[in-house]
């Protein structure tokens, strides 16, 4: 555990961060995954079999350091990511957090982890549908299936963004670029498509604010 703390702590370039919950309609955390490369993760369990769902131990405080420091923490649909953190991280949003999901949507890349990785990366990803039992949440599974399931979802997060070039999108180049997948075939990156990315990047905070508050309807005028 201190290797990998350190490691983590060590690392100085761009986090892939992934969130583990019970399901995707409850989203209490179960355990957060880092990845520091693309073949190099790290799963720190919220819980075990001997404490209450929502013990916070001391190792969690430390792993949680990385989000809050200026290095560059990568999510793939950061908008769900981020309102599983913020009880844990105040102000989740406001914190250095890119999201190559809307860089796949706008490149027309399916919306999808799994997808992409078999595409652009030639790796075969499991999605949790593919391990969950019908019925099950993520609490069903072993402690090993869930961690390996949170790496590597981390790992292909962080290969996205490396193919892609994430961070010239979050420096707003002005310059045309082209990446290659695996097999070289390539894509071509224009201006307009990383000005669209920080735009929809932008929107996530204000979207997670007003799916909190919700909508004042005006019921006589509806009916």
């Amino acid at each position: 555990t201190e290797e990998a703390l350190q490691r983590l702590q060590d690392n100085d370039g761009f986090l892939a961060v992934d969130t583990e919950t019970v399901s995707v309609k409850d989203n209490r955390l179960i355990g957060i995954g880092f990845a520091i490369s693309a073949v190099e993760a790290f799963y720190f369990p919220m819980f075990n079999e001997t404490d209450s769902p929502h013990s916070l131990r001391p190792l969690w405080q430390r792993a949680l350091q990385a989000l809050q420091t200026k290095r560059t923490c990568v999510y793939f649909n950061a908008s769900f990511d981020l309102d599983v953190l913020e009880p844990l991280i105040p102000n989740v949003d406001s914190k250095n957090w890119q999201d190559v999901s809307i860089m796949c949507r706008i490149q027309a890349m399916p919306n999808s982890l799994e997808q992409n990785a078999g595409e652009d990366l030639g790796i075969n990803h499991q999605t949790i549908q593919d391990i969950l039992p019908k019925g099950k949440n993520m609490l069903s599974l072993s402690f090993p299936t869930v961690a390996w399931k949170c790496m590597n979802d981390c790992m292909v997060t962080w290969q996205l963004w490396a193919m892609i070039e994430g961070w010239r999108w979050v420096q707003g180049s002005e310059e045309p670029y082209i990446w290659r997948d695996v097999i070289q075939r390539t894509m071509d990156v224009t201006p307009q498509m990383i000005r669209a990315y920080n735009t929809d990047r932008k929107l996530i905070p204000l979207l997670r604010r007003m799916g909190k508050k919700g909508l004042k309807l005006n019921s006589d005028y509806l009916r």
